[in-house]
């Protein structure tokens, strides 16, 4: 059983984390979750929509008629929408790997992310970049020596998102296989 001194401080601290105040930073925390889309409902504009219906017609073949196998063929369609989803975001992960500041900051000061920044810190140091080097050589990151290098760092930066997209890839044609084996097993008219 808790002491009642410890109930009160427990309450306390409750009252100070509650999370964001400012509407910016309710918006921000509202998209924590919402990384690639990819773990959310399944939801489809126009475009998906009339590309679903033609997947799925494709998948079902001449068996359009058939209710069972319509229903199979749409839950493959959706799979296969999801694969393509993840391969989009696959490269996008690509994409911003090679644009973050881990690799584009190779060179600069470490303690200032952004290239202006630097420049005004440098500025208004009234240093050279080779004597800070010199005096905090901790502080810059040492440039590529090759595109190896380069490339490596990449994909060193993008594997922590590729791991978690192959999750929802094998899913997703996990699901599209199945419904194509049910498929043909409804078609030959074995179940």
């Amino acid at each position: 059983m808790n002491s009642a001194r410890k109930i009160i401080s427990n309450q306390r601290n409750a009252t100070r984390s509650t999370g964001p105040k400012t509407l910016s930073g309710k918006s921000k925390s509202a998209l924590n979750a919402a990384t690639h889309g990819l773990s959310g409902k399944f939801n489809l504009d126009e475009k998906t929509k009339k590309q679903h219906r033609e997947l799925a017609k494709l998948f079902a073949g001449s068996h359009t008629t058939n209710s069972e196998i319509m229903m199979l063929a749409e839950a493959a369609a959706e799979a296969h929408i999801m694969v393509l989803r993840v391969k989009e975001a696959r490269r996008r992960a690509w994409e911003s790997s090679s644009e973050s500041s881990v690799i584009t900051g190779r060179g600069s000061l470490a303690i200032l992310n952004d290239p202006v920044e630097a420049r005004l810190f440098l500025r208004d140091s009234g240093f050279s970049a080779s004597d800070l080097r010199k005096i905090m050589p901790g502080q810059f990151k040492e440039p590529f020596e090759t595109d190896i290098e380069r490339q490596a760092a990449i994909l060193k930066e993008a594997s922590k998102t590729l791991t978690k997209l192959l999750r929802y890839e094998r899913k997703a044609i996990n699901q599209r296989d199945r419904a194509f084996d049910k498929i043909e097993m409804l078609r030959d008219g074995t179940h």
